[in-house]
This record gives structure tokens, C-alpha cells and sequence, in this order.
């Protein structure tokens, strides 16, 4: 992906989701608004009913779980047990949410200790059912750590469903489970911050992309007798910075230069949250393999880009120092690390967007 869309997704990983349905049923709205987190614990303040309908079967199937990216996913078989037609909810693909029993002895939900949940807020569905029929369309989607507060509980799924026809719903329970403990554990050995690669910007190579910049070779482009009025006056969307990525270890090292990570220097709060997410990448990376002492260019795989938009969002200035991260990960075992470029300027940039009205 190209670093727009990197830094785009980014932003979005850490947006909170919409509770707002827009849905006529009232008392679907009703039920989902109360669910809402009262405070920063892992289980939601309003209470289920003791003992669910048996309308509806829901199984979990855990041979098909998985864990990614920080985030475990349930599958869940849900089977219409009675002689009528049903309905059953889904957001998201996501059923109605995970429950357990807590330490009052009530059912409550599990909160997602912030997103999700049992609050519906995406796209929402109801799935049909005729008698005896089964629907594998249906998840759960829950955070590592919020289902790793709860290890080795009884935990239930809840799908909620109503019959063809009618407003009135119910909610139905699976029978309970204990989520494996391979699903709330990491599944990678972090190096952290290593020397195992060299990263070296060549700043005499850097280029813009979009706006007043036209699709053209570095030398072309800066040959323009109209390159310092773009620099100065216009706006550009892009800024290449071609990376240079040595070995300097005495054994083969896995690179991931397919999507390199740059971020303004003292910007630690920004670095966190995208190395948490870029981690579970260097853990599935399987090549380029660079023996000792080999180099790679950025330039192969022309993926060493800075949104301008996104520096402007971050509060760069002229005179910050940006700083370049290449991870990667040890073949043949879950080792993965971080490794940073000196910090160096960027060279006079111009806006990342035109002037109002043009």
C-alpha cells in the first residue's frame, strides 16, 4: 500500500466507532444503547438475562479461530432450533457480542475496553433462518488483551434474534467455552529496537508525487524551470525519500521494505501505536532474505513514501528531524525487530494541498 493509505489506516485504527444505528426497529435501539461501556472495566454494566432462549443454536467454532494483528476472531455456527422462520442479527459480520458471568454473579457482556462489544454500529443485518437451517456468517471480534482479562473463564457467546414477522426479540447464549490460551497470547518473540540493519536515506534523491508535480524522472522534474515556484507556491500530495537497507549482521535477515514507516523525531506516542500494528507484519514477512553484508533499495519496490497531508497532521515544521523504521524478522523463527535511520531533514517541502479556490 502506498504510505497515504498507510498513514490514512492509521488514523482509522484509532478512531472510535459510531454507536449511531439509523434503524427503525426501537427496540433494537433501545437494547444497544444501554449496553454502552460505563466505565473502563471489562464487563458491561447492563445485565443479560439469566438464561437465554433456545430458539437459536450458536456453537463456536474454535478449530477456526484466529489471532491477528492484535485481534481474536471466533466463528460461530448458529442453527434455527425451532418449527418457525427466524431472524438473527449481525454487525459487521460480528454477532451480538461475549459474555460471562462476573464477580456478582451476573451475566454480563464482555466490553472490548474500547470498540465493540454488543453496541451495534456498522453494517447491520439480519440474517434469515428456516427451521433447521444453519448460518456460519456470523464472529466475534474481540481485542487480545480484553479477552486475555478473562482467561480461563466460562465465557458465551449471545446472538440476538426475533421471529419473522414480529418487533419483539430474544437473546440466545451458546453453551460456554474457554477461549484457548494460544488466542491471547502473543505470537511473536519482539526483538525491539536492534542494529541488525543499516538505514540510510539518500536525501540527494528525494522527489515529490501529485499536485503541481507531473509524473516524470527525478531529473526531469527538478530540470523544470517551474521546480522552485512548485516548491515554494504549490502543493504536492508526496514525498519520496529513497532508503538504502544494509545487513550488518552475521546471519540472513528477513526485510520488510515493501512499506517503510517514517515518523518525526520525539513523536513517540505515534511511533507506539504504529509499531504495535506494523509488528504483526514483520511476523508474516518471508522475503526479501538479504545474506550478511547485502544492501536493498527502496527504490526496487518504490514504496518510501510520507504523505505531506500526514506530516502537516502530525505538527512537522521546517527543521524537524525525521526518522526512518525497516523492521524484520530472523528466518526461520518468530524473532522480530525494529531498526531506525539517523535522524536527517527533509528539504524545503511544498503544501499538501492547493490554495483555496484553485
Amino acid at each position: 500500500m502506498n504510505s497515504k493509505i498507510k498513514y490514512i489506516f492509521a488514523a482509522l485504527f484509532l478512531a472510535h466507532i459510531s454507536n449511531n444505528l439509523g434503524l427503525a426497529q426501537d427496540v433494537i435501539i433501545q437494547k444497544f444503547r444501554v449496553s454502552s461501556p460505563h466505565d473502563s472495566t471489562v464487563f458491561r454494566q447492563w445485565q443479560l438475562p439469566d438464561s437465554g432462549e433456545n430458539y437459536l443454536i450458536l456453537t463456536p467454532d474454535l478449530a477456526q479461530a484466529s489471532l491477528d494483528h492484535g485481534r481474536v476472531t471466533i466463528p460461530f455456527i448458529v442453527k434455527n432450533n425451532s418449527d418457525k422462520n427466524i431472524e438473527f442479527t449481525l454487525d459487521n459480520a460480528r454477532i451480538e457480542g461475549l459474555a460471562t458471568v462476573d464477580e456478582d454473579g451476573k451475566k454480563r457482556f464482555i466490553d472490548h475496553l474500547g470498540g465493540g462489544g454488543s453496541s451495534m454500529g456498522g453494517e447491520y443485518q439480519w440474517v434469515l433462518l428456516k427451521p433447521g437451517e444453519t448460518s456460519s456468517l456470523g464472529s466475534s471480534d474481540y481485542p487480545m488483551y480484553t479477552l486475555g482479562a478473562v482467561t480461563g473463564r466460562n465465557i458465551f457467546g449471545v446472538v440476538y434474534g426475533r421471529f419473522v414477522g414480529t418487533k419483539e426479540g430474544f437473546d440466545c447464549y451458546s453453551a460456554p467455552f474457554v477461549v484457548p490460551p494460544e488466542l491471547t497470547t502473543l505470537p511473536y518473540n519482539d526483538l525491539g529496537s536492534q542494529n541488525y540493519l543499516s538505514v540510510t536515506p539518500d536525501l540527494t534523491k528525494v522527489d515529490f508525487s501529485g499536485g503541481k508535480f507531473p509524473v516524470t524522472t527525478l531529473e526531469l522534474q527538478r530540470a523544470n524551470p517551474n521546480y522552485a515556484d512548485w516548491i515554494k507556491n504549490g502543493w504536492a500530495e508526496d514525498v519520496s525519500i529513497p532508503l538504502t537497507v544494509s545487513n550488518t549482521l552475521n546471519q540472513d535477515v528477513i526485510v520488510v521494505i515493501d512499506d517503510v514507516d517514517f515518523y518525526i523525531a520525539g513523536d513517540e506516542s505515534f511511533k507506539q501505536e504504529r509499531m504495535q500494528y506494523r509488528r504483526w507484519e514483520y511476523l508474516k514477512a518471508s522475503t526479501p532474505i538479504l545474506k550478511p553484508g547485502e544492501s536493498i533499495s527502496s527504490e526496487s519496490t518504490g514504496r518510501s513514501y510520507i504523505s505531506l497531508s500526514w506530516l502537516e497532521h502530525r505538527g512537522y515544521k521546517p527543521g524537524d528531524k525525521i526518522i526512518a523504521v525497516v523492521g524484520g524478522r530472523i528466518p526461520g523463527a518468530n524473532n522480530i525487530f525494529e531498526c531506525y535511520s539517523a535522524p536527517f531533514e527533509l528539504p524545503p517541502l511544498p503544501k499538501s494541498e492547493p490554495p483555496a479556490g484553485k
